[in-house]
């Protein structure tokens, strides 16, 4: 009976070992909310500026911070002088995040976008800021249809490597 009794006991220590194991290995991999504010940066008065956005449960921040760059700042934060360079009709097809990098691809009308070099370089800002702005992102590739080399704006602004917040103007 000890060998039996030992036995079970030597497993029910192991199952435990391992299920101990398994949610320290996988609670970090999980996307849960925190009680911390997602920033998304936008304009006013011409120099970036960041909002909050409450996390949401089951819902990455990469996803939190696309689709708040898509819809733009609210009509609150439009009142108070918020407002978004990223053309209507720019919309991001997906986002991926590999490491530090995060991968922006936007539909075709990000490259067809028709403004000078201040908003062009507002409108990057935006992108690169609100992403790097997350828990170990510091670089941003931008693709258009998933093509790595962008030329966006008027003056043929080239974006043909991954971003940081030191390529930014301030």
């Amino acid at each position: 009976m000890k060998k039996a009794q030992k036995r079970r006991f030597l497993l029910l220590a192991l199952i435990l070992l391992a299920i101990i194991a398994a949610v320290i290995y996988f609670l970090p991999r999980l996307n849960l909310s925190s009680s911390e504010k997602i920033k998304v940066y936008f304009l006013k008065d011409e120099k970036l500026a960041a909002v909050e956005r409450p996390p949401l449960k089951n819902v990455s921040p990469l996803i939190i911070v696309a689709q708040s760059l898509g819809k733009g700042p609210t009509a609150e934060e439009r009142k108070l002088g918020y407002y978004t360079e990223i053309p209507k009709g720019a919309h991001i097809n997906k986002v991926d995040r590999q490491g530090k990098l995060a991968t922006v691809d936007f539909n075709l009308a990000l490259e067809s976008y028709g403004g000078g070099a201040t908003r062009v370089e507002g409108m990057i800002g935006q992108i690169v800021y609100s992403f790097t702005g997350l828990p170990g992102i510091n670089e941003v590739k931008i693709t258009v249809n998933g093509k790595d080399e962008v030329i966006l704006g008027g003056e043929g602004y080239v974006i043909d490597k991954p971003l940081s917040r030191a390529d930014i103007a301030p």
